[in-house]
């Protein structure tokens, strides 16, 4: 099985003991398809990949039009809670290490006068 993952290009699926070794290595996929690599202690909350994301990319602008976004193994999307644990959110629900999330707008404003 392990041939066929390095052929094909494909991952483990994370398991617990995955992310209990070390700390959670994530990759962010920014608006302007750049990219960034944080690496977070493994008790983290979400909110510090935030924190580490408007940081990373100097950002100024209204943090709540704005949300991390990830996609499971099933191919469905889901917006990162910044009030709960990381690992918690993304252990066995998407593959890695490392973790891809999407730096997404989240929020659109009906009219400019209010950003």
């Amino acid at each position: 099985m392990e041939t066929l993952r390095r052929i094909f290009g494909l991952r483990k699926e994370t398991s617990p003991s995955d992310i209990k070794k070390s700390g959670i290595e994530c990759i962010v996929q920014c608006l302007d398809e750049g990219k960034a690599t944080i690496n977070l202690p493994k008790t983290c909350l979400a909110s510090e990949l935030y924190d580490r994301v408007y940081k990373e990319l100097d950002f100024q602008c209204e943090h709540d039009y704005f949300a991390l976004q990830f996609t499971d193994f099933h191919g469905i999307r889901h917006w990162l809670d910044p009030t709960k644990e990381l690992r918690r959110q993304i252990n066995k629900r998407m593959p890695g290490p490392p973790f891809t999330f999407r730096f997404l707008v989240k929020f659109y404003s009906s009219s400019r006068t209010t950003i």
